[in-house]
């Protein structure tokens, strides 16, 4: 296989990923204040999307078969970078409230979820809300549960 990961900012496994997969990161230098702010200013619930249209020039792939959205924070990225024929994945960690602040309720989030071949919920709460409440088709959704250690 051909793996590329694209990161939307950095964190502690950055290291290991460069390692392992050939990886670029988005939000770093300059960008990373910008990203910070405009992750904490979604999480108070202010309809923020600072830096959300920087990243359309800085990576074009070629042909991916497929293009995986590790949250529903980064599928608006995702979905630009999927192109037509390539599946979208999106691995969704978050709950309702959270879920409603990052992707509100609208005609952008019906077009973006539209989009997504497959989501892969992290537990069946999530996948209680990507059906019950957003309506998706549970054939589109899988459970696998998160491997987070709770200690």
């Amino acid at each position: 296989m051909d793996l590329r990961l694209v990161l939307l900012d950095g964190g502690p496994l950055i290291d290991d990923y460069r390692r392992s997969v050939p990886t670029r990161l988005l939000h770093g230098g300059v960008n990373a204040p910008l990203g910070r702010l405009g992750a904490a200013a979604r999480s108070v619930g202010l309809p923020v999307r600072a830096g959300e249209g920087t990243h359309g020039w800085v990576l074009r792939p070629s042909r991916a078969d497929v293009v995986v959205a590790n949250t529903l924070v980064s599928l608006p990225f995702s979905a630009r970078v999927a192109g037509r024929g390539t599946r979208l994945v999106c691995h969704v960690h978050e709950l309702d409230g959270v879920a409603d602040r990052v992707l509100p309720e609208g005609s952008r989030r019906t077009a973006l979820v539209g989009r997504v071949d497959r989501f892969i919920a992290a537990g069946a709460p999530v996948a209680e809300m990507l059906v019950d409440r957003w309506g998706l088709a549970s054939r589109k959704v899988v459970v696998v549960d998160e491997w987070i250690d709770v200690d």
